[in-house]
């Protein structure tokens, strides 16, 4: 793998990271297959420490994005959630300290005279 193959990866790295910043998650399968073959041909022993440390705080860079668009993805669904369940009823704690849930009515917007 020549200097410039390096830049290469980097760049494809670049892709990724843009991609997932921009939440456009459908390119991923193919800049991964791309990042699994450039890293295929990677011989460390034939590049400066220099540029493979570049290489690793850039695949770490993007491993955190990935772990934040899951966890973000994971608090959505979970709020999304929560929104559900607050229109099927409201939950209170009875006299007894027993969680119960009230049922709502909403039946929209209601106009009085």
């Amino acid at each position: 793998m020549t200097r410039s193959t390096i830049d290469a990866l980097l760049e494809t790295l670049d892709a990724e990271a843009d991609a997932i910043r921009s939440a456009r998650y459908q390119p991923l399968k193919v800049i991964q297959t791309s990042i699994e073959s450039q890293m295929a041909q990677l011989r460390p022993d034939q590049h400066p420490q220099q540029a493979l440390q570049k290489l690793k705080s850039r695949l770490q860079a993007n491993q955190a994005l990935l772990q934040a668009a899951v966890g973000g993805m994971a608090a959505a669904r979970a709020r999304v959630a929560e929104l559900l369940q607050v229109q099927q009823g409201l939950s209170i704690y009875d006299q007894s300290g027993t969680l119960a849930t009230v049922p709502t009515h909403n039946k929209g917007l209601e106009k009085k005279a």
